[in-house]
């Protein structure tokens, strides 16, 4: 049963989990980050999370108080 998996997985899957291995094995070492790129995707996505709940919520004070909660 396993077998029949594998021998009708596409192979383009292997390529993408060898890449997604790689990648991970390329994260796992120590490295340097600079503050504005530690700094960066947080601040990105607190904005686009504002965005979305004023979006679905408006401007009213509670969907703002449990935002900044």
């Amino acid at each position: 049963m396993l077998l029949d998996i594998l021998l009708h997985t596409p192979r383009w899957v292997f390529v993408v989990l060898a890449v997604l291995v790689v990648m991970g094995l390329r994260a796992s070492r120590p490295q340097n980050a600079s503050l504005r790129r530690c700094v960066g995707l947080p601040l990105a996505l607190s904005a686009v999370s504002l965005a979305g709940t004023t979006s679905a919520f408006g401007t009213q004070p509670a969907a703002l108080l449990a935002w900044a909660l």
